[in-house]
């Protein structure tokens, strides 16, 4: 769940200038204002909060079979086993995150390796042509970014995953991205509610994601609550293949009858598995890509 470099931050404040290009070397070597240093160092702290999943520091503790999360969380443990088989894949990535006020969009053309975790990406939409690689152990763990048009001639970045521009588009580092990943912290989620009550769920059998069929499972708490971080959790699961391909968590509504707020939603569409990636389709050397 989520990554990249911002464009809109770094950018918007290059091109500002008269010498963008010599600004844009500043910002990423650190040659700031005392002042834009110390909102860094801020932005720096809160990201590494956010970066944080709470589920994640709760035991998988077994789950009352009576419980109303149960059937959820069979629904999730089963699409976990499928996708734990899966050495490698490549597929469409979107994803939608409410930032600061706003929301977010983009969509990425993905090539994924489980072992060692690697992410390639070739961004689509407002960011075309943007290209980012992240392999573990590797480039010193960080993030290596090379962006399209006028941003390009600063050539390729290498970030780290919490640094400001990084976090700025993305509420989730790289290292969460990835289907396993992603229904693994929805079971994490669902294991750690499930010690309490006030949770409603219903089953979707028929729902539809990229025109595929998919069995969705929904969690909604009614009353706002310290252990719950979402009003409304939504994990939708391809029925033929039971890979984990959207989920959708929604905030509690500010007004009583108002509608929940979508806060994040992560899709995996036009999945193509164990196609054979080798550390040639994770290398900046490679001749397709244009790292340098």
């Amino acid at each position: 769940m989520l990554l990249f470099c911002s464009q809109s931050s770094w950018l918007g404040r290059r091109l500002s200038n008269w010498l963008p290009v010599a600004l844009a070397v500043a910002l990423v070597t650190g040659v700031t204002q005392d002042a834009s240093a110390q909102r860094n160092k801020k932005k720096s702290r809160e990201a590494q909060a956010t970066q944080e999943v709470a589920p994640r520091i709760v035991a998988d503790v077994a789950v009352d079979p009576s419980h109303p999360l149960a059937p959820a969380i069979k629904l999730a443990e089963q699409s976990h086993a499928a996708i734990k088989e899966v050495q490698d894949y490549t597929c469409v990535f979107s994803k939608r995150e409410v930032l600061g006020k706003k929301m977010k969009s983009q969509v990425m053309l993905m090539k994924f390796k489980q072992e060692p975790f690697s992410v390639y990406m070739l961004y689509d939409g407002q960011e075309k042509g943007r290209e980012i690689l992240f392999v573990e152990g590797q480039n010193e763990n960080k993030l290596l970014v090379h962006e399209s048009g006028v941003a390009a001639l600063v050539g390729t970045l290498s970030l780290p995953l919490n640094s400001p521009q990084v976090t700025a588009e993305n509420k989730y580092p790289v290292t969460q991205i990835g289907m396993l990943n992603l229904v693994d912290t929805i079971l994490h989620q669902w294991r750690a509610e499930a010690q309490f009550g006030e949770v409603e769920v219903k089953p979707f059998p028929a729902a539809k994601v990229d025109n595929r069929e998919c069995e969705a499972m929904v969690s909604t708490h009614p009353t706002p609550r310290k252990d719950f971080k979402f009003h409304r959790t939504v994990l939708y699961v391809d029925k033929e293949t039971k890979f984990p391909v959207r989920v959708e968590q929604y905030g509690f509504p500010r007004q009583p009858g108002e509608q929940p707020t979508l806060v994040e939603q992560y899709t995996y569409s036009q999945i193509r598995i164990n196609t054979g990636l080798t550390a040639a389709d994770f290398d900046a050397r490679n001749r397709s890509y244009n790292f340098k």
